[in-house]
């Protein structure tokens, strides 16, 4: 949900996802930080992006962010897209979904398109 500007996301039994679809073919630059909004307990999340059905970071897989990391974790990368491809940003729960409300503020931003 959306409070004063601020995404939050958490998940349930099931991934929490915000998705963004290319509107043109292109190069794009997708950046953020992925925090804990509610770090007085639980085991943390794990969070990824994936270019529809492709990790694409971090590339060694899944990233734990911590119950209590309210600093977080930065990303700042490229990626070539064609039109109607998805970016996902996904956020997982560890072994519960307890105090598992977490802020993501990511911003995707084409470098350079082609509208055809």
């Amino acid at each position: 949900w959306m409070y004063n500007g601020i995404l939050y996301m958490h998940p349930d039994t099931n991934q929490t996802m915000l998705e963004w679809k290319a509107s043109h073919k292109g190069n794009i630059q997708i950046s953020g930080n992925v925090r804990k909004y509610d770090t007085l307990g639980g085991d943390g999340v794990t969070v990824s992006i994936w270019k529809n059905d492709t990790l694409i970071w971090p590339q060694s897989g899944w990233i734990k962010v911590e119950y209590n990391d309210n600093s977080g974790l930065n990303h700042d990368f490229e990626v070539n897209v064609e039109k109607g491809d998805i970016i996902s940003f996904r956020v997982d729960e560890g072994n519960n979904n307890a105090y598992d409300t977490t802020i993501w503020s990511p911003a995707v931003v084409y470098n350079s398109y082609k509208e055809y």
